[in-house]
């Protein structure tokens, strides 16, 4: 009985006939009329009716027919309209799209570099001076012309907590030296740290950085071997991983001379990317003339008469653990250090090191890729400096009533507002007068101390900086010393 519909759709077409004998019969009565009675009865007309009335097609009672449909619905209830999920369909189909062809661009923009090999940025290139826009056409030729050289120095060492080793660092790059494979006992150490340990790495006297254990981790597969003592498939994979790491790093920060890595919104909105980005993002690509008169555009210089260093550790905090490039961050050291007339503020990192120089006429600003090959320079006058940190021309200050204590230093909060709605959060102390850091750090001009801690937040993900140390011990002379 699975087909009641059909056979309902028969019942209703179905035509009633009469039975034979009865059709004869009534015929016979009928001939029998109009044989009697054709002139006053007109019975011939009367067997046309009949005729037609054999031809007739009886439909039952509506009633009836909405009832037998209703019972056939109960039984077999109509099947659902099937959906049709085109739209969803083709919006997945673009989203795919999107991600292979953002993927190809890298892949494109990335092309050439050989795992974990270091790209030349050739010296004084027109893009480069372009970052720095004039301020008239009188001045061009003094105040926009912008110094970029290639340098060497000596490499800074490598310390092995276990043994006490030291080790040149190839290339004055951590990750090189990591990656190169050249220091077996570089190699032991780490294969003899646990996968959830933190390593700590000392460079000189005035900076030791960490790895975190995700990082750790990564660094362990790096060495796995096989039988014959050759890197493995998971030791390849990972060091073609961090070499594209150390490829988008070098062309954020080395090929854009715009993006400074010691900024914390530069750094913390490279680290933490959106989900979809499209070619590079930077907050220098289009600087406005914002710098104030000649008179004004001179810094102060520093009233510092005992030599400040101070170090701030650097630290991720993020809803989930990271296992991305911004783990080679994670750990870090940022120093500050003014003997009263140098200056200079210097970020080590796993992924680099870089350095802010700031001489005793405060007329220029240089700044250095260390651990580049060819290290990177890149002098620029006072007012240019003021240009290129013009996100921070417009910043509000708002010197809030919260305290706290860091490093035993009474400390006032601070709320840093862009006037596009960025903001860092900056912990003070009003004891310590540091004119220096307004310079290099320009975030905090308007803040009346040294600041010990600060942070930015991007997309749900923070970059912090802590104070772990502050030292009024005479400095190194060679710290200040430019290559």
């Amino acid at each position: 009985m699975d087909n009641r519909p059909d056979i309902w759709q028969h019942l209703k077409d179905h035509e009633a006939v009469p039975p034979a004998e009865l059709r004869q019969r009534l015929l016979l009565i009928l001939d029998t009329l109009a044989v009697d009675h054709a002139a006053e009865n007109g019975a011939m007309e009367d067997r046309a009716i009949f005729q037609r009335l054999l031809e007739h097609t009886i439909s039952p009672p509506a009633e009836v027919s909405g009832a037998i449909t209703a019972a056939i619905k109960s039984v077999h209830p109509p099947k659902p309209t099937r959906r049709t999920y085109l739209p969803y369909t083709a919006a997945a189909a673009c989203i795919l799209l999107i991600m292979l062809s953002v993927s190809l661009y890298r892949g494109t923009a990335s092309h050439g570099t050989h795992k974990g090999s270091l790209v030349a940025i050739k010296p004084a290139t027109p893009a480069a001076s372009a970052i720095i826009p004039t301020k008239s056409a009188q001045t061009a030729k003094s105040d926009s012309s912008v110094n970029i050289s290639a340098v060497q120095a000596e490499p800074l060492q490598l310390s092995l907590a276990a043994d006490g080793d030291q080790l040149s660092l190839v290339d004055n790059n951590i990750l090189a030296t990591f990656v190169d494979y050249k220091y077996p006992a570089l190699k032991n150490f780490v294969e003899e740290e646990k996968a959830d340990a933190t390593i700590r790495i000392h460079l000189d006297q005035y900076t030791d950085i960490t790895l975190s254990p995700a990082m750790t981790a990564t660094l362990k597969t790096l060495y796995d071997t096989r039988p014959d003592g050759t890197p493995d498939r998971r030791a390849r994979k990972t060091r073609e991983k961090l070499g594209k790491w150390e490829a988008r790093d070098k062309k954020q920060f080395d090929a854009h001379p715009g993006s400074n890595p010691l900024d914390p919104i530069d750094l913390g909105e490279f680290i933490f990317p959106p989900f979809f980005s499209f070619g590079r993002h930077s907050a220098h690509t289009a600087l406005a003339d914002t710098s104030p008169p000649a008179s004004q555009a001179q810094t102060t210089h520093s009233q510092t008469t005992v030599p400040l260093t101070i170090s701030y550790s650097l630290t991720l905090l993020t809803p989930r653990a990271n296992n991305n490039m911004a783990e080679t961050y994670n750990g870090g050291m940022q120093t500050l250090f003014d003997d009263g007339d140098h200056a200079r503020l210097r970020l080590a990192s796993l992924m680099r090191i870089q350095s802010i120089f700031l001489p005793s006429d405060r007329q220029t600003v240089t700044m250095l890729a260390e651990s580049a090959k060819p290290q990177l320079k890149t002098v620029l006058t006072a007012d240019q400096w003021l240009r290129y940190n013009a996100k921070y021309a417009n910043a509000t200050c708002d010197l809030t009533a919260d305290t706290g204590t860091i490093l035993g230093y009474p400390c006032k909060k601070a709320l840093i507002t862009l006037h596009d709605g960025r903001k860092i959060t900056a912990w003070y102390t009003p004891r310590i007068q540091e004119p220096a850091q307004s310079v290099l750090e320009p975030a905090f001009a308007a803040i009346p101390g040294l600041v010990l801690r600060y942070q930015y937040t991007c997309r749900r993900k923070t970059l912090r900086y802590t104070a772990a140390t502050v030292s009024r011990r005479p400095i190194d002379p060679t710290v200040f010393n430019l290559p």
